[in-house]
Parts: C-alpha cells; sequence; structure tokens
C-alpha cells in the first residue's frame, strides 16, 4: 500500500481513518480493541502539549524536527536524538496536564481517548 492515497482526505484525521478502515477490513471483530494510530508517533502528542501547534500531526518526525532539535526542549535535557524511556516520563505530566488542549490538537489524541472511554463503559 503507498501513502498517501487518492481514497482519502490529505490530513492526519484522513490518515488515521483511512488505515483504520483497512484495519477494521481485516480484523473484523474490534469492538473490544483500542486501534490508536497516532501520525508519525506520539511524539505528536508531546509537540502538542509543550508547543501547542496546529497541524501538529502533519509535521514529520516531530521527534527529530522539534523535540531533539537541541540540546533541550522545554528545560528538559534531550540525550541526544536516541529516544529514552525517562526522557518520555519526565514529558507525560505535561501532556497530561494539556491533555483538552493536545485532543484538540490531535485527531490520533481525541479518538485514543474515545475509545477507551466506549471500552470503560463496555466492561462497567
Amino acid at each position: 500500500m503507498t501513502l498517501p492515497c487518492k481514497d482519502h482526505e490529505r490530513s492526519a484525521g484522513g490518515y488515521q481513518k483511512h488505515l483504520k478502515s483497512l484495519i477494521t477490513a481485516l480484523l473484523k471483530d474490534l469492538e473490544d480493541t483500542c486501534v490508536v494510530i497516532p501520525c508519525d508517533s506520539t511524539d505528536a502528542w508531546i509537540a502538542a502539549a509543550y508547543d501547542k501547534t496546529d497541524n501538529i500531526e502533519m509535521v514529520e518526525n516531530p521527534w527529530e524536527t522539534l523535540i531533539a532539535k537541541g540540546k533541550y526542549y522545554h528545560g528538559l535535557r534531550i540525550p541526544g536524538k536516541k529516544k529514552h524511556t525517562l526522557t518520555y516520563r519526565e514529558m507525560s505530566a505535561t501532556v497530561c496536564d494539556n491533555w483538552e488542549e493536545v485532543k484538540k490538537l490531535c485527531t490520533s489524541a481525541d479518538c485514543f481517548e474515545s475509545d477507551i472511554v466506549r471500552l470503560a463503559a463496555m466492561h462497567r
């Protein structure tokens, strides 16, 4: 499969909707499944939480182009281009604190929350 293709809108939401429909067609029963398709990884969620940038999911490789571009990112030491669990752990509080803004800027975050809420309600 080649992306982008002519079968979907050229936006983060368009890519996600198209890929989710392909996954749904292959797996058939997704009632108890949360399909998350973050555009260019959850690094977009981090950039949305810190930078509040419109269309952040369309930025190619936000880790390298934004987060790890320098030695520090919003006061956090970024040890080179390699991703570290500790770095993500340090950033997670800001993502959580700014979750409403992240959902507005990242359709994948909004879809993720909707699916989790739906699944939680099903299993009460």
